[in-house]
């Protein structure tokens, strides 16, 4: 069973996905917390951290020596503030902690994915979980630096971004595509949108309203010198440059102006667009 788990667990944990979707703040290097600050000497370029990740998981499946969880230490990435289209000027570095292993610590060990995939976790062996999890005791009070979504984007973090946040980069002659936005604006637009919705009472949008403010409240943990970026996973080429934040906040303004169906229609020309790539993870 140990191979048959080591490349799964290559294949779910290796950066890059082209199914993958992630969400990560950037942050100042005095918004560090301790058990990163170190660290920052040693950060690498988003593109030279998702190589040395897929370096490190292919290592790891290929000797069969450490584990299939990942290492303790990795490097910090990080970003100029100029990255987001809205920032002019200034060239403040940021950085972001990837956090791997604390979050595939916290995945492993909580009560709801041990109900969800039981075959995983009795396959882990328990005593390199305890291990692992002493060596991130450190960084349990830090914040979550990182969320991921497979196969489509959770239409709430729409709402903190908007199509001018567009910052596609060359990555080995592959475009990847990212919006990047300073989290004092990610926090503004997705605070009004749960507000509009709250106070609207319509009861098809109430659950998308809480879905904001779980967004704004892990937003509002960063500064305003910090960076909200979402990193698009390759499968949704197709679609770009992607109007899905045009569409939310259309379908936010229309309820706050009390017309249903306009709020409808903008919703689903977002729910459109996505619904292909949401049918790819049940094509096979």
């Amino acid at each position: 069973m140990g191979p048959l788990l080591n490349v799964g667990t290559a294949w779910r944990g290796a950066t890059g996905l082209p199914q993958r979707f992630s969400l990560r703040a950037y942050v100042p290097r005095e918004d560090l917390e301790p058990p990163y600050t170190s660290q920052v000497d040693g950060a690498v370029s988003p593109a030279v951290g998702e190589d040395t990740q897929l370096a490190e998981q292919l290592a790891r499946l290929a000797t069969q020596e450490h584990g299939p969880l990942p290492p303790i230490h990795e490097p910090l990435w990080t970003l100029p503030l100029t990255t987001a289209p809205a920032v002019r000027t200034g060239d403040l570095p940021l950085y972001h902690p990837p956090q791997r292993l604390r979050r595939t610590m916290e995945a492993v060990t909580s009560e709801e994915r041990q109900m969800a995939e039981p075959l995983i976790t009795m396959l882990l062996d328990h005593e390199e979980v305890r291990e692992r999890g002493r060596s991130v005791r450190d960084q349990r009070k830090t914040r979550n630096y990182t969320r991921e979504s497979d196969w489509t984007v959770p239409v709430a973090w729409f709402a903190l971004f908007a199509p001018q946040d567009h910052a596609p980069v060359d990555q080995d002659g592959q475009i990847h595509h990212r919006l990047v936005v300073p989290a004092d604006i990610a926090l503004a637009r997705v605070s009004w949108g749960a507000r509009v919705l709250e106070e609207s009472q319509e009861e098809d949008f109430q659950e998308l309203g809480e879905d904001l403010r779980t967004v704004a409240r892990w937003v509002s943990t960063f500064s305003a010198m910090s960076l909200i970026v979402l990193d698009y996973g390759s499968v949704a080429n197709g679609i770009q440059p992607d109007d899905s934040p045009r569409d939310l906040r259309d379908a936010i303004t229309f309820v706050n102006e009390h017309d249903h169906l306009g709020a409808e229609v903008a919703m689903g020309r977002l729910m459109k667009r996505w619904m292909p790539l949401a049918h790819l993870e049940f094509a096979s």
